[in-house]
């Protein structure tokens, strides 16, 4: 029997002639019932759209819309809209009848979709020969459209462009094709009835095939006396794979956006740290400052009385009752007199006589006089670097600033524990250490201290480095050890935490 609605090669007409029964057969069961403004086609409802209106007219409208010189945007605007409805509407129409009708072949999917085309009034389908309908990277079909409606349409209303127009023809029959086989598909129009050619020609491959096989079938038409001009492969895909990575790009930049707030709000709680602890350092160097001018004027008092009560010894010498009472004045002149040795330190007052120094000798040379001052219940533990680590520092304020922290590590330890004291050369770039002022560029040594003791909570921290604070009991410390040790490293060019 020969076909009504399609026209295929001989090898396929068996399959579309089974096809073109069953979608005659499902479109005779039509019921139209204007009285209630349904169309109802085997139990589907449809809807019956004026040609013109999905093609001509709305090229017409939406360069309207667009407004002056704005005619190619308004045209790709349309090609765009009209294609994706179409391919849309495609995929969704084969997989209903599919559906309906049983179909599972490829084949019998595909020759359905003409014939049902044919019946919906798109278009009458000619499938060419050289087509290649298959489930892979392979497949290939040319087709024309000998009364396509947007070209009719076109045509009708008495106008010419320079574009193929039949853009929902593609859509749709891309659609529908692309659901049958299970891969991408795009078809365009090669040639185009509205702007002069003959036929409205059509080429249908997946995306990645399909510029290929127009400019094959555009070789061999040169060669044949017959042109193809301007065509437009439709970019649904593209718009998708685009619109992907829009939003791929709108996640990233919002989560560097979420990141870059989370850096800029630690970089300001880390600008506040550090302006607080630079407040606090400028507070120290101004308590120093007060404190030196003091130590100067009081060393100079009790140089005073130390001499003065020298001198009281030797004229009163021979009455022992008054020995002790010079011995007890002239302690605690001498006691004074280091603590004003240690408020100069602190102040950084005193301009102090520097020698180039081994850290790792100075504190090997120590390590049995500091065992001692420990006591038993505490074990030293010495690591040194295995090369000279060289400073330039006086050796009395190198050998104060180990004994102070040493001997505030050992009270730490009321019931026993360890002290470790490592040396090691690092080097800083010009970064604050600690949160405190930043230091010069450059080899350091490192001397650590540590120890396995109590330890200081953050309220404490705040103020170690503060000249007369301790936490000792009254008259177990002055509250100067760790404020002349800051002082004596921060002259040296170096820094403590």
């Amino acid at each position: 029997m020969a076909l009504k609605t399609v026209r295929v090669p001989e090898a396929m007409e068996g399959a579309f002639a089974k096809a073109e029964e069953i979608v005659n057969r499902y479109f005779r069961q039509r019921k139209h019932d204007p009285g209630h403004g349904t169309i109802e086609i085997f139990g589907e409802r449809y809807v019956l759209v004026r040609a013109a209106s999905l093609s001509v007219e709305f090229f017409s409208l939406v360069e309207d819309l667009y407004g002056p010189g704005r005619a190619a945007e308004a045209q790709e605007f349309s090609r765009n809209i009209l294609f994706d409805l179409a391919h849309s509407i495609g995929k969704s129409d084969a997989q209903n009848f599919h559906g309906k009708m049983g179909l599972t072949d490829p084949i019998a999917r595909l020759s359905a979709g003409p014939i049902h085309f044919a019946n919906t009034g798109w278009a009458f389908v000619d499938i060419f020969p050289q087509s290649v309908p298959s489930a892979d990277e392979t497949y290939y079909l040319i087709y024309d459209h000998p009364y396509s409606f947007e070209s009719d349409a076109w045509l009708r209303a008495g106008k010419t462009t320079e574009a193929p127009v039949c853009i929902m023809n593609s859509g749709y029959s891309s659609g529908w094709c692309e659901e049958s086989f299970g891969i991408e598909l795009v078809a365009t129009e090669i040639l185009c009835r509205a702007r002069g050619d003959s036929c409205c020609r059509f080429i249908m491959a997946p995306p990645g095939r399909i510029e290929e096989h127009v400019r094959r079938y555009s070789k061999e038409g040169a060669s044949r006396g017959y042109e193809v001009r301007a065509y437009q492969v439709p970019d649904f895909f593209a718009r998708k794979r685009m619109e992907e990575e829009l939003r791929r790009a709108r996640d990233d930049l919002e989560k560097r956006v979420e990141e870059r707030t989370g850096e800029l709000r630690a970089e300001m709680a880390e600008r506040a740290e550090v302006e607080k602890k630079l407040l606090h350092a400028q507070k120290l160097e101004a308590v120093g400052k007060l404190a030196g001018g003091i130590a100067h004027d009081f060393n100079n008092l009790l140089a005073v009385v130390m001499g003065n009560t020298a001198l009281l010894a030797q004229r009163l010498r021979g009455d022992p009752s008054l020995d002790r009472h010079f011995y007890a004045i002239q302690r605690a002149a001498e006691r004074g007199a280091e603590l004003t040795q240690q408020l100069l330190a602190f102040s950084r007052g005193k301009v102090r006589s520097r020698e180039v120094l081994d850290v790792c000798a100075i504190v090997a040379d120590l390590e049995r006089l500091l065992s001692r001052v420990i006591g038993e219940d505490v074990k030293l533990v010495v690591a040194l670097a295995p090369e000279p680590l060289h400073v330039s520092i006086g050796r009395g304020e190198l050998d104060q600033v180990l004994m102070n922290l040493v001997v505030n590590a050992r009270d730490a330890m009321p019931a026993g524990g360890e002290i470790r004291i490592e040396t090691s050369k690092v080097q800083l770039g010009g970064e604050r250490v600690a949160g405190m002022p930043v230091v010069e560029p450059g080899p350091y040594v490192r001397l650590s201290i540590s120890d396995t003791g109590v330890g200081m909570d953050e309220g404490t921290l705040g103020h170690v480095f503060e000249p007369f604070f301790t936490t000792k009991e009254d008259g177990r410390g002055t509250g100067l050890g760790l404020a002349t040790v800051y002082g004596i490293v921060r002259h040296a060019g170096g820094n403590v935490s």
